[in-house]
């Protein structure tokens, strides 16, 4: 019976970051923003 590959996303934070990491800082707050507002009305 062949052993299946566990993928552990952990690792791979690193290179996720590099691509999406600057896009997801510059609009986190602004992100945010809309959740408060979005509950609030």
């Amino acid at each position: 019976m062949a052993q299946a590959t566990r993928h552990d996303a952990w690792q791979a934070g690193d290179s996720y970051d590099l691509h999406m990491g600057r896009w997801s800082r510059q609009i986190a707050l602004l992100f945010l923003d809309w959740l408060v507002a979005q509950s609030s009305g």
